[in-house]
């Protein structure tokens, strides 16, 4: 089976080499936590890529891979849509290369350090740092607590999630809380509360 990787696969490898310097980091497939963009390098692995250049997006489909810094994700499908030239050179002229929406689909599993999430699709609008996970299994895990619901929006710039439910699914939390005025192993109530 043959992998590609970054967002060339069948074109040349040097093309491969110029998009991985030069367009991918710049504009970064996932934001820092709390906006703005990452600069770490991107890197993407799947089986096959085709790059729709009129309609402005690349596919990656099969085992597809993404991985930026400490922020990873995997699915069986993946659409990069972008403004601009895709290969465009360093020092064209032509208009620079930004990423304006990210889709995956099919057994969506994402690890940050903030969260894990699982979904059947995501999408992620790097303009606004908004990740929307779908699907009767979304889920998000955070420690020991989760939330879970047919559609869930995490808002990374400004903290807020928004979890719905749908036909089949009600939303679900399972939260612990901090047993900061016990001590370990008694039952003791905390200071300054009623026995």
């Amino acid at each position: 089976m043959t992998r590609v990787t970054g967002v060339v696969g069948f074109f040349s490898a040097w093309a491969a080499v110029l998009l991985m310097a030069a367009v991918v980091p710049a504009a970064g497939l996932f934001s820092a936590p709390g906006g703005g963009k990452s600069q770490e390098p991107t890197e993407i692995l799947a089986d096959r890529l085709v790059n729709h250049a009129a309609e402005k997006y690349a596919e990656f489909t099969g085992s597809v891979q993404a991985t930026q810094g400490n922020f990873s994700m995997t699915a069986d499908e993946l659409r990069v849509y972008y403004t601009g030239d895709l290969f465009n050179p360093q020092g064209s002229t032509a208009a620079p290369t930004e990423i304006n929406r990210i889709v995956a689909r099919g057994r969506v599993h994402i690890v940050s350090d903030q969260y894990i999430a699982d979904a059947d699709r995501m999408e992620y609008d790097p303009a606004t740092d908004v990740l929307t996970l779908t699907g009767e299994s979304a889920k998000v895990t955070s420690g020991r607590n989760y939330i879970s619901g047919s559609k869930i929006t995490l808002n990374r710039r400004d903290g807020k999630a928004l979890a719905e439910s749908g036909p089949a699914t009600r939303v679900k939390a399972f939260l612990h809380q901090d047993d900061k005025g016990k001590e370990a192993g008694t039952d003791a109530p905390p200071a300054g509360k009623p026995k």
